[in-house]
């Protein structure tokens, strides 16, 4: 349960995070959310249909052009899954430990790939994917239960693996992937950024899209059927996934898309797991940032960790 110290700060986060989406959008952006506020609080019901689109909707943004270097490192293959081909990367062939790597909504695969390089470096075997609806793998549309099974046809094609690391959403990809076959093996997990409270997830879209509670609360429901899936009881599977597993979790606490406090919140169920806290790298910047990439794979090669970031 989370100590009145992380409630003030969820509380913080919240209230700025509302703030910023808002006021650092172009008045354009702006006078979309208020058109959509304003037909989804005249129907809720129908605007929820596209309020469901635009959630199962990955932004693909251009990939800078470190990724290109990265991936001029890798062998590049191609994973057939039931959703499509998925675009994947491999670095080094036979080492210890074997680690994949898992992005986040609307990120690639390649946005590892400074750990990736980090842990090559130590005799590592690395993978990594693009999800379905993401980068450079086919289709638009993406989920968690897609997310999942391409973590699982990950690890039938290249695995076993002996260590996950996951940003964002890619953290609770990868614990639905454990709670539905725990006998993976893998042994340590180090999440950047983690997304563990779907509640925060909702609330982060309706606040970017201008879509009202309304709107919102239609939306979830409409995924749980669709999908056979309780938001609220997810944090079950991290519970499950905490058995003998070691856990890392880094994290910015100037976050504003994904607030610390779910990072604490992991964290205060998972018995024996460490955060690190990080300042200025935000959401993104801390996947290749010297110290979070040392911290990573010192820990993923049983190493002693140094001291906080």
């Amino acid at each position: 349960m989370a100590t009145p110290a992380h409630l003030e700060l969820s509380d913080l986060n919240k209230s700025t995070t509302d703030r910023f989406i808002f006021e650092s959008a172009p008045w354009p952006v702006r006078a979309v959310r208020l058109g959509l506020s304003t037909l989804g609080r005249l129907a809720p019901g129908p605007v929820s249909h596209l309020a469901t689109r635009l959630f199962l909707t990955p932004p693909r943004v251009a990939p800078p052009a470190r990724e290109s270097w990265w991936s001029a490192e890798a062998r590049s293959e191609r994973l057939t899954t039931s959703l499509g081909g998925l675009a994947g990367w491999r670095w080094g062939s036979l080492g210890s430990p074997r680690v994949l790597l898992v992005h986040g909504w609307g990120g690639r695969g390649l946005q590892l790939g400074a750990i990736a390089m980090a842990l090559e470096e130590r005799g590592a075997e690395v993978a990594t994917f693009d999800g379905p609806g993401h980068g450079a793998s086919t289709g638009r549309r993406s989920s968690l239960p897609a997310m999942v099974e391409a973590v699982l046809a990950a690890v039938d094609r290249w695995g076993p693996f002996d260590a996950v690391v996951a940003h964002s959403f890619g953290a609770a990809t990868t614990l639905a992937a454990l709670a539905r076959r725990p006998d993976l093996g893998i042994e340590r997990l180090v999440f950047l950024a983690p997304v563990v409270e779907f509640a925060d997830v909702f609330r982060y879209f309706g606040g970017l899209t201008g879509f009202p509670p309304s709107v919102v609360e239609r939306l979830q429901r409409r995924l749980e059927h669709r999908f056979a899936i309780d938001f609220e009881s997810l944090e079950t599977t991290s519970r499950a996934a905490a058995d003998g597993r070691r856990l890392l979790v880094l994290h910015d606490a100037g976050d504003r898309e994904v607030p610390i406090d779910q990072g604490l919140a992991l964290v205060d169920r998972w018995p024996g797991a460490t955060l690190r806290r990080t300042q200025g790298l935000g959401h993104r910047r801390l996947l290749h940032d010297p110290r979070v990439v040392a911290e990573a794979t010192a820990f993923l090669a049983a190493e002693p960790v140094s001291a906080p970031c």
